[in-house]
């Protein structure tokens, strides 16, 4: 059975921790040098003395007169040990000294990713170990954006005692993000509905579709799929995508799949969120995409119906009586977004921080669905016009 003092070297050997209490000045003085703290109290044996110099730093001043202060001697000097061992402690303290000797100081590097531009921003060398490093540089910068529109939010991983060299890469978000949480951390977080608001957001990069503010617009609010309940959060977009399309292609002789005839299911814009849109969301949001089910009008025989049609979606854009309060007009039943209690909150912007128009997946005749206009009203236009893009998905 081990003893505490060789739980102890074990601990120091594999850079592990011990928690027990010390119950002698020894293995008071191998958890100070365990843990890289203090210990002042005068050394009272030959072998105290020793591990008081390793753990102080101090001159050694003592001629070894035994095997253990020979290895305690070689640990001190940084040398192998290369004697034989009689005991499972001089064992352990052979493969100590054997053991590269942990550096007192460390390099911090300071980075920014590929995708923000590159390169070193700046580095701070001999950091103590256990110390905090300290950027020195300029307000890291994007070539995303401006400060304004990107502003320089922290460093991964976080800024923290450093125990060896690190490189800490710029993070930077979209203004009005509110969540500090990265997407791990959200969506796996039980307490979502009070830890969170209505309106909070969270940037999401979409690649070649730009990054965007995704914003919470309801808790428990769409119903699964699979019928276990509410999905937890449903979110939109708070910016458009970066490519505009088309709902559908102009009616043709009442096809299915042109103009409005086919409804949501059968739209050309449908296919194109799930085929396009939905391989550029990061994989850990994309993963955790749950499907809900929706409702929307749709178009029979030149007639608009109401709930017409019930599918199941993973990525989609609203619907009219989602964000106009629950308007009967186009469906009857359905989410409500309470968070567009207002024509003000209806209101997106383009790339250029321009109000325009982002279509709903309600059919209205049998060319045209419904989209909000710039000023966030309701209106009907053409399938065929390309539009701005408000991304919409359920996770939790």
């Amino acid at each position: 059975m081990a003893s505490r003092i060789e739980n102890i070297l074990t601990a120091i050997l594999n850079d592990g921790t011990y928690e027990d209490e010390p119950q002698s000045r020894i293995e008071a003085i191998l958890l100070a040098i365990l843990n890289q703290t203090a210990y002042t109290a005068e050394a009272q044996s030959r072998i105290e003395a020793i591990l008081l110099c390793i753990l102080n730093g101090t001159d050694l001043g003592i001629v070894p007169q035994s095997r253990v202060e020979t290895i305690l001697e070689c640990i001190y000097r940084g040398e192998v040990y290369t004697g034989d061992t009689q005991s499972r402690i001089e064992e352990l303290l052979k493969q100590i000294s054997e053991k590269e000797p942990t550096p007192s100081t460390f390099t911090a590097t300071f980075v920014r990713a590929d995708g923000d531009g590159g390169g070193t921003l700046y580095t701070q060398t001999d950091v103590p170990v256990g110390t905090v490093p300290v950027y020195g540089g300029e307000t890291p910068t994007t070539t995303k954006g401006s400060a304004a529109d990107y502003p320089f939010k922290g460093w991964t991983p976080a800024l923290a005692p450093i125990t060896e060299d690190t490189v800490y890469t710029a993070v930077f978000g979209l203004a009005g993000e509110t969540i500090d949480d990265d997407w791990s951390t959200i969506l796996a977080n039980p307490n979502y509905a009070t830890d969170y608001s209505i309106g909070d957001a969270k940037a999401i990069d979409l690649g070649s579709e730009g990054t965007h503010l995704m914003e919470i617009v309801a808790f428990n609010e769409d119903d699964r799929a699979d019928g276990n309940g509410k999905a937890g959060i449903t979110w939109i977009s708070k910016t458009f995508l970066l490519t505009d399309h088309r709902i559908n292609p102009p009616n043709n002789s009442g096809e299915i799949g042109t103009g409005a005839n086919g409804g949501w299911l059968n739209c050309e814009m449908r296919a194109y969120l799930k085929n396009t849109i939905k391989p550029l969301i990061p994989a850990i949001v994309r993963n955790s995409i749950v499907e809900v089910t929706k409702v929307q009008s749709t178009i029979t025989d030149g007639t608009m119906i109401k709930d017409g049609q019930i599918t199941t979606e993973d990525v989609w854009i609203p619907s009219h009586h989602e964000i106009f309060s629950g308007s009967t007009t186009y469906e009857l039943t359905g989410a409500v977004y309470t968070k567009f209690a207002s024509n003000d909150d209806r209101i997106k912007k383009n790339a250029n921080n321009v109000a325009a128009i982002w279509p709903l997946r309600s059919a209205s005749t049998a060319s045209s669905f419904m989209y909000v206009n710039a000023r966030g009203r309701g209106s009907t236009f053409e399938v065929g016009f390309e539009s701005s893009i408000a991304l919409g998905f359920c996770t939790n």
